[in-house]
C-alpha cells in the first residue's frame, strides 16, 4: 500500500540499499583477515623484531590512520550535489579495485613479495575507500531518514526518527551476524583468489544498482536546500529544525543562513 504519494516506497528502497551496502562493507572487512591469513605462508612472513604486529593488524592500523585523516577531508569536499556523489562513488569503487589488486599481488608473489609496502598500499586504498563510503552514504542515508521521519504531524517526528533509526540498526546487526557465514562459504567453495574476485564484482554490481537511487535522492536533497534555509529562518522553529542532536539535519546549511544574516544561535 502506497500512502502519501508513495512515500513508504521511498523508505523501503532506502532499507534495501542500506542492507546491501552494509553487507558489502562487512563482507569486505571480514574477508581481509581471511585473505591475509591464507597468503601468510606463501609470502614467507615471519615474526621479526621490527614487525611484531601481524599482517592483518598492520593493515588495519594503516587503514585506521588513513581514515582518521581522510574522513574530515572527504567531509570538507562533500557539497551535496549529484556530480560530487558520482565522483565519490567512482573513487570509492576505484579504491576497492586497487586494494583487491594489491591483495592479489601479495598472493602471486610467492615469497618474492615485499609485504610491508604492499600492505601499506592496501591499507591506504581501503582507508580511502572507507572514508569516501562513510561520507557519501552517511550524508545521504541520515538526511533521507530524517526527511522520512518528518512526514506526518510535527509532534511525532522525533518518535518516528527514533523508530526509523532503530530499524536501520536492526538491519545492520542482522547483516553483521549473517555476513561471516556467507563470506566463509564463498571462500570455501571458490577459494580465496576467486572469492576475492567474486566479492569485488558483487560490490561493483551493488554500487551500479544503487547509483540511480543515490543520484535521485541526492538531487532531491540538493533541491530542498533552499527550503531548509527558509525553514531555519523561522524563529519559532529554529531549535526544532536545527537541533544539534538531530544528526541528519543539515546544520551546516542552517549555520550558513545565520552567518549570512548575522543571526546568533539561540542557547540550547
Amino acid at each position: 500500500m502506497a500512502e502519501n504519494n508513495g512515500e513508504p516506497e521511498h523508505w523501503r528502497r532506502l532499507l534495501v540499499v542500506f542492507a546491501v551496502r552494509s553487507a558489502c562493507d562487512r563482507a569486505w572487512a571480514y574477508f581481509l583477515p581471511l585473505a591475509l591469513s591464507s597468503l601468510r605462508s606463501s609470502c614467507g612472513w615471519r615474526a621479526r623484531a621490527d614487525g611484531v604486529l601481524s599482517a592483518a593488524a598492520a593493515l588495519y592500523l594503516v587503514r585506521t590512520v588513513v581514515e582518521v585523516a581522510a574522513v574530515p577531508a572527504a567531509a570538507a569536499c562533500w557539497d551535496g550535489t549529484p556530480r560530487r556523489a558520482v565522483s565519490f562513488l567512482a573513487a570509492e569503487q576505484a579504491c576497492l579495485v586497487v586494494s583487491a589488486a594489491v591483495l592479489h599481488a601479495l598472493g602471486a608473489a610467492e615469497g618474492r613479495c615485499a609485504p610491508l609496502p604492499l600492505l601499506a598500499a592496501c591499507g591506504v586504498a581501503t582507508g580511502v575507500e572507507a572514508s569516501l563510503s562513510k561520507t557519501l552514504w552517511n550524508a545521504v542515508e541520515k538526511q533521507q531518514t530524517f526527511a522520512e521521519s518528518m512526514r506526518g504531524d510535527a509532534d511525532g517526528a522525533h518518535v518516528r526518527l527514533a523508530a526509523k533509526n532503530a530499524a536501520l540498526s536492526r538491519i545492520d546487526l542482522a547483516v553483521g551476524a549473517l555476513t561471516p557465514f556467507g563470506v566463509g562459504a564463498l571462500a570455501s567453495s571458490l577459494g580465496v583468489t576467486r572469492a576475492l574476485v567474486a566479492l569485488v564484482c558483487i560490490q561493483l554490481a551493488a554500487a551500479a544498482a544503487a547509483a540511480p537511487w543515490l543520484l535521485r535522492t541526492v538531487a532531491r536533497q540538493h533541491e530542498s536546500d533552499d527550503k531548509v534555509r527558509f525553514v531555519c529562518s523561522a524563529p519559532m522553529r529554529l531549535d526544532y529544525d536545527c537541533h544539534p542532536l538531530v544528526t541528519a539535519c543539515p546544520a551546516a546549511q542552517c549555520q550558513r543562513y545565520r552567518d549570512d544574516r548575522g543571526l546568533q544561535k539561540e542557547p540550547g
